[in-house]
């Protein structure tokens, strides 16, 4: 027992001593350091901060994404931290100030116990307490879930798959119902926390049960009891975390292919080759920049040495046919190890089968990039305690020679010193000082925003430039600047925020924000759905140069004050209803006090520029934007739009305008354009652009996009080719029309009917 107490004192210290050595910084001054201060980080602090704060459910947030907010699932939230918080200061005294610090305490408590339950984990497998403890702390030093500490550190909460190993193996051993609620406690706090710890535990406890009915049920266990365990475990937590969210979540159209499916894949390269920690390996594996490094899961020097031997020992056991299967003298780790082994493998197999048209026809929200690359995780904890419990028992029970404990020595050694200097480069950059973003120092600053503004008087916070990040669809501004000064603004007023960094947002209300920011060519939706009529506070920042759209904004305004990084701006909710009209007098305006030239059915406001349009009437359907009919194209296929000679001089810019179909259905505005410039009777490539549609949107209209983007032509006589396609979408039919490539300084008009076109805009006319 006090061999026991000795391993548990050891432990705590060694984990004191990382914390010490790797984030000092942060332990001692927890309200000043930060996770990454900037990107994910960042809206990880305001989320939660913003949460704690002035939000007045436990499981909605309203700090962004005004006035629809979002369930605190899809929010970067800390719920653990931060639903407690909200929790002590309504009932004994208010502590919201200081979240930023307790979030901070979270994650590095983490590593604690993280480091505990390693410790306990060799203690079930027999292991000497002074080894255990040292292993414990070289496997948390080289966790991969580390990597995350620069961004989404919501994945680098280190004790979840340790604590899940150790209750599953105290199962195993007594049966007892206390270790079940455990095991249902940890499932539901983990989906508190991010759905990729629920998807791990969900493999611990599933292959768990699977191979307990099917290879080593005990003699005198009954079905029925087997499925209680079950259902208390992982079925009534789950559901629970599902009601949760049918109780607070309202969107139905969230993003099914997301951002990310493309570069957050697992690969044998990351779990088996080191990334960072042996340099002159990277010049030898090229491999390795082929892997977004979020998705690496080195398992270490002494891990891989002893994956070999057992692999060659397992070809040995094999060829004399004995049973391979024990890795461990514990038949829960030795089913749990296997589990993970079988994950890996399938793991490795999705990048493969990514590659392949099929996956398109796979919903994101269930074949999520983000969980496949964090399933090796497991691969890791579990290979290490597998190995280093079978070299102690290798180097050090009972009268072995020195060279057996040499290696059981060096093991630890070389352990250690990865850990040390995966641990010190990962901290070394992501932890970082903000002086200003907590929310006491928000609050020292609160009283000059209330004399100059007045912020009961205004509903919420509009930036400009604005910002969206989430939908899966677009990715608009979002690590401009003005996110982090609109974020810091609306922790210090309290005003939530019409921009959003959200997970898997809704496609329709991100594409209700961002209109705000296009030109208005149809009535805007936004203002249907604020709750009452008090002004926006617009916030400008200095040294942007605002589109014609925000400088609409701001004309329309009242000037409030200015600060030494923004404006501030008093925006009318009328105005905004306003908006289109104010943009049809402005077209109307211009084409009526214009000098125009006859160019065809068309008119110019100067002759001989180049311009170029196509209608596709000659494909007919019932899908086009204007005419008699639109060109269609298959996600899957390359199709070229139009194809032309630029009769144009040396250095002049042109502007390429379409209209896309259906761009707020999930993933169309995702859909790809190529212009490329060729020369030559082999059509040699000149110079190409090539982007998302959603990266050059300039209008909405019913349920047609109008792209438009800019093209330098370097040279004369070269020949232009627009091509579309789409890699994300299932089969089906997309389609695009009214094309129009005029030179940047030209504006064309056309009146038809009811309608006046300027520059590929259409508005009806008054």
């Amino acid at each position: 027992m006090k061999k026991r107490l000795y391993g548990f004192l050891l432990t705590i210290a060694l984990s004191m001593v990382i914390l010490g050595s790797f984030f000092g910084r942060m332990a001692i001054n927890p309200e000043r350091m930060m996770f990454s201060p900037d990107g994910e980080g960042l809206f990880i602090y305001y989320s939660s901060a913003y949460h704690a704060k002035h939000d007045s459910t436990g499981f909605r947030s309203y700090g962004m994404n005004y006035p629809f907010g979002d369930m605190v699932f899809y929010t970067p939230v800390q719920t653990l931290v931060v639903n407690p918080v909200r929790f002590l200061s309504r009932y004994l005294g208010d502590i919201s100030g200081s979240t930023v610090a307790l979030v901070n305490y979270g994650v590095l408590l983490s590593l604690v116990a993280g480091t505990v339950f390693l410790w306990l984990i060799f203690m079930e497998l027999g292991v000497v307490w002074w080894f255990g403890s040292l292993a414990a702390a070289g496997i948390i030093m080289l966790s991969p879930q580390l990597q995350f500490l620069g961004g989404q550190f919501s994945l680098a909460w280190l004790f979840w798959i340790p604590v899940a190993v150790f209750l599953i193996i105290r199962f195993d051993r007594t049966r007892k119902l206390p270790y079940t609620f455990l095991l249902g406690l940890l499932t539901y706090c983990a989906g508190m926390l991010h759905t990729a710890f629920v998807a791990l535990i969900a493999v611990l406890l599933l292959g768990y049960w699977f191979f307990r009915f099917f290879w080593y049920r005990l003699a005198k266990t009954f079905w029925y009891r087997d499925a209680i365990h079950i259902f208390l475990q992982f079925v009534l937590p789950v559901l629970v975390l599902q009601l949760t969210a049918l109780l607070n979540d309202d969107v139905t159209d969230r993003a099914m292919w997301p951002y990310g499916d493309e570069s957050l894949l697992a690969g044998p390269a990351g779990v088996f080759l080191p990334s960072g920690l042996w340099p002159f390996l990277s010049g030898i594996f090229p491999v390795f920049g082929k892997f977004n490094q979020e998705t690496m899961a080195w398992t270490g020097l002494v891990a891989w040495a002893g994956l070999i031997a057992g692999i060659v020992r397992i070809v040995g056991q094999v060829k004399n046919r004995q049973s391979f299967l024990r890795v461990t003298h514990l038949s829960s780790l030795n089913v749990i190890f296997w589990v993970s082994l079988i994950t890996l493998a399938g793991t490795f197999l999705v990048p493969l089968f990514m590659r392949g048209s099929a996956v398109s026809v796979l919903p994101g929200h269930i074949f999520r990039s983000d969980i496949l690359a964090a399933l090796p995780w497991l691969f890791y904890y579990l290979l290490n305690l597998t190995v280093f419990a079978g070299i102690y028992h290798f180097a050090f029970v009972g009268k072995q020679k020195w060279f057996r404990k040499s290696i059981g020595i060096a093991a630890l050694l070389v352990i250690l010193t990865e850990g040390m200097v995966h641990t010190g480069r990962i901290t070394g950059s992501a932890i970082k000082p903000d002086q200003d973003f907590s929310v006491r120092s928000q609050e020292s600053g609160l009283a000059s925003w209330e004399d100059i503004i007045g912020s009961d008087a205004f509903q919420a916070i509009l930036p400009v430039p604005g910002f969206h990040d989430g939908s899966g669809n677009i990715r608009y501004n979002a690590g401009h600047p003005v996110v982090r000064h609109t974020l810091m603004a609306s922790l210090k007023t309290g005003l939530p925020v019409t921009g959003a960094i959200l997970h898997r947002a809704s496609v329709s209300q991100a594409w209700n924000q961002v209109a705000l920011y296009m030109e208005p060519v149809e009535r805007l939706e936004f203002p249907d759905f604020l709750p009452d009529e008090k002004p926006l506070l617009l916030l400008v920042l200095k040294d942007y140069e605002p589109s014609e759209q925000e400088q609409r904004l701001t004309s329309h305004s009242r000037f409030l004050t200015e600060t030494p990084e923004y404006l501030l701006y008093e925006l009318q909710v009328p105005v905004v209803r306003r908006l289109n009209l104010i943009y049809k007098d402005e077209v109307a305006g211009q084409f009526e006090q214009s000098a125009l030239y006859a160019a065809g059915e068309w008119q110019v406001s100067e002759p001989g520029k180049f311009f170029q349009t196509a209608g596709f009437d000659d494909q007919p359907g019932s899908s086009a934007f204007e005419g008699g009919g639109a060109l269609p194209f298959l996600p899957a296929d390359r199709t070229k739009v139009w194809q032309g000679d630029l009769d144009v001089k040396p250095g002049t810019r042109l502007l390429v305008s379409f209209w896309l179909k259906n761009y707020r259905l999930d993933g169309v505005l995702r859909s790809g354009f190529h212009f490329r410039m060729k020369a030559g009777a082999n059509g040699e490539e000149r110079a190409a652009v090539q982007a998302e549609s959603g990266e050059y949107l300039k209008a909405f209209s019913g349920e047609w996009a109008l792209i438009e983007f800019p093209v330098m032509v370097a040279e004369s006589g070269l020949t232009g080719v627009l091509s579309v396609e789409n890699h994300f979408l299932p089969p089906g039919e997309l389609a695009v029309d009214e094309l129009m490539i005029r030179a940047d300084d030209l504006n064309v008009f056309l009146r038809s009917g009811r309608w006046l076109w300027m520059n590929n805009r259409r508005v009806v006319v008054r």
